[in-house]
């Protein structure tokens, strides 16, 4: 396979497109992070990479140039405006990447007859908040279109998560911050993730669905907080509260496998981490 990846600089472009060229596949992508893409071209060389928005017409033109030019024969679409606070103070520009950037992507995968595959997130289950809306927007364009979308939940360490600002709160020598110690959350590693968007691309065709993770891990911020402090021996931790739009607990499918993460379980996580993930508190 060629894989063209929006995003693919970020968290989940950057472990997808290791594992797929792991496998014998090429890739190339687009990102608008100059960072991540500098860091991706230091550990990847072999990947093209445009800069630039997927708002941006002149940017999808030189996207769908690449599409032909390069012969790639599977789009997956991870670029996104993520983070909950910011959507929530600038819905517009949410709408902007997560709804019209999606259908930029999509509508170019139409014209050239290439498979796209959509990365969606739990909190497009029942949404409360402008992300949620947005990937739900972004889920039913790319359904709607003959497309399937991958419904993951919280990629473990993922950009701007959780775990990197604690990382980076520990080398600032800082309170960790949570919002509340009773938040559930449903956790997947990056690896496991990167192998199931894979085993969808080697299907025949997108199939205009939803699909999910095969399992999930179940864990309490505090349970992550107490693994986080045991693993790092860092004590010093703040409760804050959480934003109005969050949700004690996120919804996701009956289909999906759930079990309760153990601290040697993310001890795990965290022993597999590498310093640049470790170290990406917001970087956009």
């Amino acid at each position: 396979m060629k894989v063209f990846i929006t995003g693919v600089s970020g968290f989940l472009g950057r472990h997808l497109s290791r594992y797929l060229e792991s496998k014998g596949h090429q890739v190339a992508g687009v990102d608008i992070n100059v960072k991540t893409i500098a860091e991706l071209d230091r550990t990847n060389p072999s990947i093209p990479v445009l800069h630039g928005s997927i708002c941006d017409s002149g940017i999808i033109e030189e996207i769908k140039s690449l599409l032909e030019r390069e012969c790639i024969t599977h789009v997956v679409h991870a670029a996104a405006n993520k983070y909950i606070d910011r959507n929530e103070e600038d819905p517009l520009e949410a709408i902007g990447v997560n709804v019209t950037g999606s259908a930029n992507v999509a509508r170019i995968c139409k014209d050239l007859g290439l498979p796209v595959l959509g990365i969606s997130t739990d909190k497009a289950e029942n949404p409360s908040s402008i992300y949620g809306y947005t990937k739900l927007l972004m889920e039913q364009l790319f359904v709607g279109m003959g497309y399937g979308c991958y419904r993951g939940v919280n990629f473990f360490g993922s950009d701007g998560s959780v775990v990197p600002v604690w990382c980076a709160q520990v080398q600032a020598s800082q309170s960790l911050s949570v919002r509340d110690l009773n938040c559930i959350r449903y956790f997947t590693p990056i690896q496991q993730v990167a192998r199931e968007i894979v085993s969808l691309l080697e299907q025949e065709e997108p199939t205009g669905s939803l699909s999910y993770p095969e399992s999930v891990h179940l864990l309490s911020l505090g349970d992550l907080l107490e693994s986080f402090i045991s693993f790092y021996d860092y004590h010093d931790y703040e409760v804050g509260k959480m934003l109005e739009c969050e949700k004690i607990e996120e919804a996701i499918s009956k289909e999906i496998q759930v079990s309760t993460a153990t601290k040697a379980t993310v001890h795990a996580w965290l022993s597999g981490m590498n310093e640049f993930d470790l170290l990406q508190h917001r970087m956009c």
